[in-house]
């Protein structure tokens, strides 16, 4: 973004007139994320202050094969896990490009809001994230036999 340093960082959001020459020449300048539209990343890991205290998902790519090191280069997220200066309003959200498994940037990646230092996804509570209802008994109904009703019977008496 145009900030008070004078330099334009993605050319979208610069104002007219702007000297674009310091845009490294092979960013997104207001393209949609995707494969081809981003540029190598330099390695930050010298300026983390605790690069234990998060990790990125391993090998994290979203629906246009963009990784994490794409939407930090490119300003598309913050670190609070809203979108930055790079993303384009006009691409909906960042959850709209979750890669297969549901997982967009903010959950992948440490930059744009991730806090676990998990390269996997935290293991699911059966009891809150079952595909089936659970009772107060922490049964589904499919497990809990119904006492049966005398008058409805199907069964046929058996004689003697």
């Amino acid at each position: 973004a145009y900030e008070n340093d004078g330099e334009c960082d993605v050319p979208q959001y610069c104002p007219e007139g702007t000297d674009l020459a310091d845009c490294g020449g092979g960013g997104a300048g207001g393209q949609e994320p995707g494969p081809g539209n981003s540029t190598a990343f330099a390695d930050m890991s010298d300026d983390l202050e605790d690069p234990t205290a998060c990790s990125d998902i391993a090998d994290w790519v979203d629906s246009y094969g963009d990784t994490c090191e794409n939407y930090v280069q490119q300003e598309w997220c913050l670190a609070d896990g809203q979108v930055g200066p790079g993303w384009n309003p006009t691409w909906g959200s960042i959850s709209d490009y979750a890669d297969e498994g549901g997982a967009d940037a903010t959950d992948a990646c440490c930059a744009c809001g991730r806090t676990t230092s998990a390269d996997t996804e935290e293991p699911e509570d059966p009891t809150t994230n079952s595909s089936e209802p659970v009772g107060d008994d922490g049964n589904s109904p499919d497990d809990v036999e119904e006492p049966e009703d005398p008058t409805t019977s199907s069964s046929e008496p058996v004689g003697d």
